[in-house]
């Protein structure tokens, strides 16, 4: 038997479509079909200044949207050649664990 499911579910995050062929209870194959929700960002970002892209990197998704911010900046940094401060090093990596813990809690929330 074939199960569909999505591409909008309650039990899904973002919207998949699942194709689940079963024997029984046992689910012996999986499709998965994705990319409901790309929007061509990198494409967008072609051609446009470093500040815009910054701008746009933010916007990938409203919850994590420094590590879009920070991969940005990091890619530009390498094709200019440069390199952070010690300091500016040391606070990104403090931001990425605050973000971290914040998407801990987000993800453990769903379960009270």
């Amino acid at each position: 038997m074939i199960l569909p499911i999505g591409p909008i579910h309650p039990a899904l995050k973002e919207p998949i479509r699942l194709k689940l062929q079963t024997e029984g209870e046992k689910v012996v194959k999986a499709e998965i079909e994705y990319g409901y929700v790309h929007r061509g960002i990198e494409k967008i970002i072609e051609g446009q200044t470093w500040q815009r892209g910054i701008y746009l990197s933010e916007r990938v998704c409203g919850i994590c949207s420094y590590e879009h911010t920070q991969t940005f900046a990091e890619t530009i940094e390498n094709i200019c050649g440069v390199q952070a401060p010690p300091r500016a090093q040391f606070l990104r990596v403090i931001t990425n664990e605050l973000d971290r813990i914040q998407s801990h809690f987000l993800g453990n929330s769903t379960f009270f």
